[in-house]
């Protein structure tokens, strides 16, 4: 048994709630605070514990990210366009309220989604991963993240 047991158990619970309870009106805000579970939590687990996964580099076909839509990416311990730089940007833009869905279309549902990060919570710490990406791209890596990283854990 994995020394995951309950981080998995923890990303699961919130895919089982995404896929009970996603048809709603407010889907798009629903699925963003149950990034906790398929995001913050787990890329936590995995740093906090110096896991060494290589989960591999990011394209649009498969993880839904351009890389040559970011104005900025400095790499962190991982290269640019892996999927470990990119779910350790988008955890810290989602944990320090770093993100802007105002491209919402005029029933309010969000379109599109801007992923920053800074160097510090300094406000005028420099920028070091800034993406604008659709909303259902911006699923589609979480998701797939969260999968992935779930399959990795039980090994």
């Amino acid at each position: 048994m994995s020394v995951y047991a309950n981080e998995i158990a923890f990303i699961e619970r919130t895919r089982e709630f995404i896929k009970k309870h996603s048809k709603t009106e407010n889907d798009k805000t629903f699925f963003l605070n149950c990034c906790v579970g398929l995001l913050i939590a787990p890329q936590q687990y995995t740093s906090r514990n110096q896991q060494q996964l290589s989960l591999g580099t990011v394209d649009i076909e498969n993880w839904g990210i351009d890389m040559s839509k970011c104005t900025e990416n400095k790499a962190t311990k991982w290269s640019a366009d892996s999927v470990e730089n990119i779910a350790y940007h988008f955890r810290n833009s989602l944990c320090h309220y770093r993100f802007d869905v105002k491209d919402c279309n005029p029933n309010g549902t969000i379109e599109n989604i801007t992923i920053i990060d800074k160097a510090s919570d300094d406000e005028n710490a420099p920028t070091t991963f800034e993406l604008t990406l659709s909303f259902d791209n911006f699923k589609k890596f979480v998701l797939k993240y969260a999968d992935t990283l779930v399959e990795q854990l039980k090994q």
